[in-house]
């Protein structure tokens, strides 16, 4: 099996400088708009069988053009949320750094029960970002398109990598619009990176 992971293209929270955007259901700026533009380009060349998302629109917009020209409806699943930053929502780091150093210190150096503020830990991301890809796996096909986010995307790589799952701020981020691949061994006994951020 071949899994593709697309990080949404650029939203408004991301666009002129990076802010926290975990719930807030932040549009697609007029750069993501054409970053969705050139995966759709790429994806009707590259067939697949099945076209996941997260349920927020910066991720849901780009997997229903690429379902479009796949000929697929969309699987909607909420485990590919990205985090519930609470607190955090809407701040930059330095913000962040300066109103919660205790919490953003955690943050960064991975604390397993790390998180903001009336958000959500890590652990518990963790924990359904597998489910979500359980599903994925058990629904079947030879490839399979997710478009979700930069969290969950490094969480699932700590899994495919075989760490520690509160090693995931220790993976690159992956860029907007990025294509992060990987491919199950034909024996079904692990998970091997093919690609991680790659552009198209």
């Amino acid at each position: 099996m071949h899994l593709i992971f697309i990080r949404h293209p650029v939203s408004t929270y991301n666009d002129g400088g990076n802010r926290y955007c975990g719930r807030t259901d932040a549009p697609l700026s007029e750069e993501g708009l054409r970053q969705v533009d050139r995966l759709v380009q790429h994806f009707a060349t590259e067939p697949v069988d099945a076209v996941w998302s997260s349920p927020l629109r910066r991720a849901l917009v780009c997997a229903e053009r690429i379902a479009a020209v796949q000929g697929h409806t969309v699987r909607v699943n909420e485990a590919f949320t990205e985090f519930d930053f609470g607190e955090w929502e809407g701040m930059r780091p330095p913000q962040i750094a300066e109103a919660y150093p205790e919490a953003w210190h955690k943050w960064n150096a991975g604390h397993p029960f790390c998180g903001a503020p009336g958000g959500e830990r890590a652990v518990d991301v963790y924990y359904r970002a597998v489910r979500g890809l359980e599903e994925v796996v058990a629904a079947g096909g030879e490839k399979a398109v997710v478009v979700c986010h930069d969290q969950i995307i490094r969480m699932l790589f700590t899994f495919f990598l075989n760490l520690p799952y509160h090693r995931w701020r220790q993976l690159g981020q992956p860029k907007n619009a990025s294509l992060c691949r990987v491919r199950m061994s034909g024996g079904g006994e692990a998970w091997h990176m093919v690609a991680y951020s790659q552009e198209v």
